[in-house]
């Protein structure tokens, strides 16, 4: 399904708290693809958790 697996970073997982404050609806192992996402300007991802529908800028495919 992928083929490259990206690193997490500090930045990261401090990035995911607050989204996950921000209360998008989204887990926090959901919000940290967020920021790893963000940071490689990848604004797709493949899911069937609708918590991605509601956070700016992420298109789910599903």
């Amino acid at each position: 399904m992928v083929d490259d697996v990206l690193p997490v970073t500090v930045d990261d997982v401090e990035d995911a708290k607050r989204i996950v404050l921000g209360r998008y609806g989204l887990s926090s192992r959901d919000a940290v693809h967020l920021p790893v996402m963000a940071r490689h300007r990848i604004t797709r991802v493949m899911s069937f958790d609708t918590g991605f529908d509601n956070y700016p800028g992420i298109e789910r495919l599903g």
